[in-house]
């Protein structure tokens, strides 16, 4: 909550991925997650992305 009080989103990122330990995690982990193990379609997964980039391989599939 302070990071993004202050401004900082760009290190949101960062401290969701080094605090993956107490269970932070990316909505976008969250999708590839669910993706490889067929729950959601390649298109269902590209649709939700917060990344396009990174599931634009997918947007088809499905």
């Amino acid at each position: 909550a302070n990071l993004i009080r202050q401004g900082k989103l760009d290190q949101l990122e960062n401290t969701m991925q080094s605090g993956a330990q107490y269970g932070m995690r990316l909505m976008d982990s969250a999708i590839q997650e669910l993706l490889e193990k067929g729950i959601i379609s390649g298109k269902e997964a590209y649709k939700k992305a917060i990344n396009k980039a990174k599931f634009e391989q997918y947007k088809d599939i499905g």
